[in-house]
């Protein structure tokens, strides 16, 4: 799934999560190399790749948004905001090979911001890059 599949579902979340009193997180995940991606092995991509899914929940939908560096958006619709800092934590757990970094932006969607459009939700979540021990407690997110 691209940039335009997200630009035309995060919107169906978003009405999701505010008819049904849910959370929406919105995590993303850069994924590159020291110096231009063509320089890293295609494996150890696919291999970071793979790992970030795996560490993924079933019912969260996962985008590719970009391809340089390989940004993925991941919309995760939740009982509990707290939820996203587990995931996020999940996801930093993950083992990548050396010669790819990996580094996480996010933000939580609040219900009624009718002002935010995806491509906005997403720029702001690319900006929010998570500290390192951020996904233990109320520092983890950000509300938009």
């Amino acid at each position: 799934r691209n940039l335009r599949a997200y630009v035309n579902t995060m919107p169906v979340y978003m009405s999701l999560a505010k008819r049904y009193g849910l959370g929406l997180g919105l995590v993303t995940a850069r994924v590159g190399a020291g110096g231009e991606v063509s320089t890293v092995p295609a494996v150890d991509l696919k291999q970071a790749v793979t790992a970030l899914e795996d560490a993924m929940r079933v019912e969260d939908d996962v985008f590719l948004v970009s391809q340089a560096p390989y940004t993925f958006a991941l919309v995760l619709l939740m009982k509990k905001n707290e939820d996203c800092a587990v995931v996020l934590e999940r996801l930093r757990a993950t083992e990548v090979p050396q010669t790819v970094w990996v580094d996480y932006g996010y933000l939580l969607y609040e219900h009624g911001d009718e002002s935010s459009t995806a491509q906005h939700l997403l720029e702001k979540a690319l900006s929010k890059v998570a500290p390192e021990g951020a996904a233990d407690g109320e520092t983890a997110v950000d509300e938009v």
